[in-house]
């Protein structure tokens, strides 16, 4: 494509990824409206304005220009790899979640990402231990 593009099929890919750039910090919540309300909310409060650059149709256009590193900074951080709990610390609670997920497939408890709970997961929990 050449040119310039606009409108809300050109934004929505953007809106969509930084939804899920939030989403994926926070592995913890649960997949209920109460997240989706979260997410929207975080996006919403942190667009920026536009009535100062375009004072006609600035505060015609929605809730503003998408800051996807704002949005993605507000609440609480991404938790470390291995603190399932999102309590700060790597313990034996941890431990005891990565257990009850070994051998699953695609879950949170996967660390290292080969998309099975295994050995190398065990490696990495003891590895942040503390």
């Amino acid at each position: 494509m050449v040119g310039a593009a606009q409108g809300t099929s050109l934004a929505s890919p953007f809106v969509a990824g930084t939804a899920a750039l939030i989403r994926s910090q926070h592995p913890e919540w649960d997949c209920v409206e109460e997240t989706s309300k979260a997410v929207t909310q975080a996006i919403l409060s942190s667009c920026a304005s536009l009535a100062a650059t375009d004072p006609v149709y600035g505060l015609l256009m929605g809730a503003g220009r998408l800051d996807a590193f704002a949005a993605t900074m507000q609440g609480p951080p991404m938790p470390r790899l291995g603190d399932f709990n999102s309590d700060g610390v790597i313990d034996g609670i941890d431990l005891s979640t990565l257990l009850s997920a070994w051998g699953a497939v695609h879950s949170s408890a996967d660390i290292d990402g080969d998309s099975v709970v295994g050995g190398s997961d065990l490696a990495w929990l003891f590895a942040a231990w503390g």
